[in-house]
């Protein structure tokens, strides 16, 4: 989740506080909305940041992270900028483009690289004009978007580093899921499994996409911290009542409630 104040997706109901999460060995819900750089604390691929600093050392005009929601685009741009940043001493720029906005402040004084999270909600004219001003050497790009814009950085002459991201599949899933619950344990490494037909019913409903698993997961433990137990396993059982959860607040996530999945 790329910039200062990136809004939660999707938003849920408030969460439990006091000491239900510590009577139960959290210290929050620990599928919660993470904010800038908490993100990098629960990295599915902890090569994620080597990984990175290649593609930023290879002195290309852009970098893009190309997929659909929930595929890791912006997990990607951040740490493309906390690397930028932190190790290879750049001046970066972090822009987050929310929805209905097709228009972006340029960066103020002089920056080495602009990352722009959500960048296909760019209007085309304005995305060509940045896309020159890289070709330029003005700064070099991260993006992440849902459409690519190889052909145009191809038009206008700039160089292009183009990285797919697909769904989530059930390991992926499963590696995601048991991340997100060590990092806020606090009384040893013991997590619950998730059992198959567990990551089934997520893999059905969410369609790959992490921020519904993420969501499905917070529904999940909301309900374990009201009854103030963990139990061993998560099960399908327990993720199709956070299906239903989801539904009677009326939170519209694709894959959950709202569409053709079921």
């Amino acid at each position: 989740m790329i910039g200062t104040s990136k809004p939660p997706d999707p938003v849920r109901r408030p969460p439990l506080r006091g000491n239900l999460f510590a009577r139960i060995g959290y210290t929050c819900n620990p599928f919660r909305v993470l904010w800038g750089d908490e993100v990098l604390g629960v990295l599915i691929d902890p090569s994620l940041p080597a990984t990175t600093r290649e593609l930023l050392s290879g002195g290309t005009d852009v970098i893009e992270f190309v997929g659909e929601s929930g595929s890791g685009k912006s997990t990607h741009v951040l740490a493309a900028a906390h690397v930028a940043e932190n190790e290879l001493g750049e001046v970066c720029a972090r822009t987050y483009v929310p929805v209905g906005d097709t228009c972006v402040s340029w960066p103020v004084g002089s920056v080495d690289r602009w990352c722009i999270d959500e960048a296909q909600r760019v209007r085309r004219s304005l995305l060509a004009r940045i896309v020159r001003a890289a070709r330029r050497g003005d700064f070099s790009l991260v993006l992440g978007t849902h459409t690519s814009v190889a052909e145009l950085c191809e038009r206008i002459g700039a160089s292009c580093r183009t990285i797919r991201l697909a769904a989530a599949d059930r390991d992926r899933m499963g590696a995601f899921i048991a991340a997100r619950m060590a990092a806020v344990r606090t009384d040893g490494d013991r997590i619950p499994r998730v059992d198959s037909d567990a990551l089934a019913v997520i893999e059905r409903s969410s369609g790959g996409n992490l921020h519904v698993v993420e969501g499905l997961m917070y529904e999940v433990f909301q309900a374990y911290a009201t009854r103030g137990a963990v139990p061993p396993t998560v099960t399908g059982a327990d993720v199709e009542a956070a299906i239903e959860a989801y539904r009677s607040v009326r939170i519209t996530v694709r894959g959950v409630n709202g569409s053709a999945r079921p």
